[in-house]
């Protein structure tokens, strides 16, 4: 076969000066001819216009082949050292590579149709591009390859493309995908993220990419960021982080598995900015926020700390290990008192139905909810304003409130159970428990939730309250005939909610259901719904983060009806606000 060898210093490739014939006719490389670049010292070979070869090896560690017009390879390009440098313009064409010590970089060139053999490592500063491939090959025994795209190249796929058979080690790196095309990461493609501090990824383009192998973010890293910006992204195979943060611009469908918890301990957050379709499963560290719908079909595993957070959701969704500590956000659903949650299953699985009104909103299927959980809807405004659901909760006293008895108004931390309180219903009751938790706020996931609401002295009748009372969110007074939680008479006035860094709350069992009278106003007892946990000094484990609230089966089994909405609150809530312009009169 014609030979051909360089001889020059620095020199065009279609300079036959440049080049010593070894075999053959040919006075400068064209098809079919081998060629072997291995001069010493530094030079550049220039490859201007349209050439061709058919084998090249380049073995000088100060060679650089420059192509700036187009190489057209019938066969391989390998060697131990060198750089292939491809120009703005620059285009390699067919062939394979074997990169062994050769270096790849590019100021915006194009691989065009290459095969890929090993492993092979794009420099920092390399901006190239792949059309018609690259076709990824394991071949001899070269074990799996690795795909070096580390610490700043730009790579873009002009076509649909799939890379397979490799390890994709990325850092700093960005990919992106040309419109209307598909980058599809192949199911033997394990994509890597490896970087001792802060890092990210970043899929960009008009295009969409399908995950349908692994993208794992090796445990220990302490942070790692992977964007997907292009037209949408598709996981059917596994993402596994336990700190990295996902975030997917647009619509995204999720048949596979996605692990940003898992038993590792780990902040991993998905966030997905369009609406989130699919079968799959996603195993939360802390938060999944998705900017348009959560569809049916998905598998949700919440763990300690996370959240759910959705503009919309679809029936068929199925959450697991929602407990207490762990919020569901609907940020497109506002709480405006109509808002309610009604549980229907066991611990097998069950349906928590959220409706405004009489109009469902959403049906959550829940898997291991423990016996006894409640459940409460309230208002939110974090992360945007919308309706949060919390569980497992009850309403309490602040420190400090007053409680009558046969031996007049003591504060509730001074009780001890046996001591006997005035019932509002007529006669007294012993105290059978006494539950005690205090809060910090500061580090509550939904601060609201606990903050304490402060109803001024006389704001509901003349000495009702007697001074301020304070009580938490949920705690319901009684006010004509019904049971009404404190945070539905907030008015902004007479009425309000008081952030506070930490807070201390009390409750007090009675033998059953009944009426205290706390600083002179009919306020509820403790009622047992298999919730002590939100307690301190109750028996098990204590619930991570209480937000002291209730739900249907605590209304089924109340002293009074319970009033959430409609003409009865409307009416109280406009007496007490004509009352809060005329402090101390009488409002009819």
């Amino acid at each position: 076969m014609p030979s051909l060898k360089w001889n020059a210093l620095a020199g065009q490739w279609s300079d036959p000066a440049n080049w010593t014939v070894l075999s053959g006719g040919d006075v400068f490389p064209m098809a079919g001819d081998d060629v072997i670049i291995d001069a010493p010292l530094n030079y550049v070979v220039t490859v201007a216009g349209a050439q061709s070869a058919q084998d090249v090896t380049l073995n000088s560690s100060g060679a650089d082949l420059a192509i700036v017009g187009t190489l057209a390879l019938g066969g391989t390009l390998q060697g131990a050292a060198g750089i292939l440098n491809l120009a703005s313009s620059g285009v390699l064409q067919g062939g394979t590579i074997i990169p062994g010590g050769i270096g790849i970089i590019g100021s915006g060139g194009t691989l065009d149709g290459v095969t890929l053999v090993g492993s092979f490592a794009l420099g920092s500063a390399a901006t190239l591009d792949f059309i018609n491939g690259p076709t990824i090959s394991n071949a001899g025994s070269l074990g799996t390859p690795t795909i070096d795209l580390m610490g700043g190249p730009s790579i873009a796929f002009l076509d649909n493309e799939t890379l397979d058979n490799a390890v994709l080690s990325l850092a700093t790196t960005t990919i992106s995908v040309a419109s209307g095309m598909t980058l599809t990461l192949g199911p033997n493609l394990r994509t890597t993220y490896i970087t001792s501090g802060f890092g990210w990824a970043n899929f960009e383009g008009q295009g969409g990419v399908l995950n349908r192998g692994t993208i794992a973010v090796p445990q220990g890293n302490l942070a790692g960021n992977i964007f997907f910006n292009g037209a949408g992204f598709d996981n059917e195979g596994v993402i596994s982080s336990s700190h990295a943060y996902l975030h997917v611009a647009g619509a995204m469908s999720n048949n596979g598995l996605i692990t940003t918890g898992g038993t590792l301990t780990g902040s991993g957050d998905l966030e997905v900015g369009g609406d989130l379709t699919g079968t799959g499963t996603i195993d939360l560290g802390t938060y999944l926020f998705v900017s348009g719908t959560l569809g049916s079909g998905q598998h949700i595993i919440m763990r300690a700390g996370s959240a759910v957070i959705a503009d919309a959701f679809d029936s068929q969704i199925t959450i697991d290990g929602f407990a207490s500590g762990r919020q569901i956000y609907i940020t497109g659903l506002t709480d405006d008192g109509n808002i309610n949650a009604f549980w229907s299953g066991g611990a097998a699985g069950g349906t928590l139905t959220i409706k405004d009104g009489t109009i469902t909103k959403a049906a959550l299927f829940l898997t291991g909810i423990q016996q006894g959980a409640t459940f409460n809807v309230a208002p939110d405004s974090n992360p945007a304003n919308g309706t949060v659901i919390t569980t497992n909760n009850i309403p309490c006293f602040a420190t400090g409130t007053r409680v009558i008895t046969p031996h007049g108004e003591i504060p509730v931390e001074h009780l001890k159970i046996g001591d006997h309180v005035l019932s509002a219903f007529g006669g007294t009751a012993p105290i059978q428990w006494i539950g005690k938790r205090t809060v910090d706020c500061a580090r509550h996931p939904t601060p609201k939730s606990v903050w304490p609401i402060r109803i001024q002295a006389h704001a509901l009748a003349d000495t009702i309250p007697s001074r301020d009372l304070y009580l938490s969110p949920e705690h319901a007074l009684h006010l004509d005939g019904h049971l009404i939680p404190a945070h539905r008479l907030v008015n902004g006035t007479s009425i309000t909610q008081v952030p506070r860094q930490t807070i201390t709350y009390w409750h007090l069992e009675l033998p059953q259901h009944d009426l205290l009278l706390a600083e002179a106003t009919p306020c509820e007892s403790y009622l047992d719904t298999n919730n002590r946990n939100d307690f301190e000094n109750a028996d098990g484990p204590i619930a991570l983060h209480p937000t002291f609230t209730a739900d249907e089966l605590w209304r089924a089994n109340a002293c009074a009806p319970q009033c959430r909405q409609g003409p009865v609150l409307d009416r109280i809530r406009a007496r007490l606000n004509a009352r809060a312009a005329h402090p101390r009169s009488a409002v009819a």
